[in-house]
């Protein structure tokens, strides 16, 4: 088993959060996920707005 601080370097290594911009980015803004991206904003838009 690994010390706690090397479990977390190693936790943090292997997730990018979603929460931050780059996050953000790196999950939505490739064209090999848009198809995520789409349902992700049709899941917060109105009906009347949805892609």
């Amino acid at each position: 088993m690994y010390p706690k601080s090397e479990q977390q370097f190693i936790y943090t290594q292997h997730f990018i959060d979603p929460l931050t911009n780059f996050g953000f980015k790196k999950k939505f803004g490739e064209e090999t996920n848009k198809d995520i991206l789409i349902d992700f904003l049709n899941s917060i838009l109105p009906d009347e707005d949805k892609i």
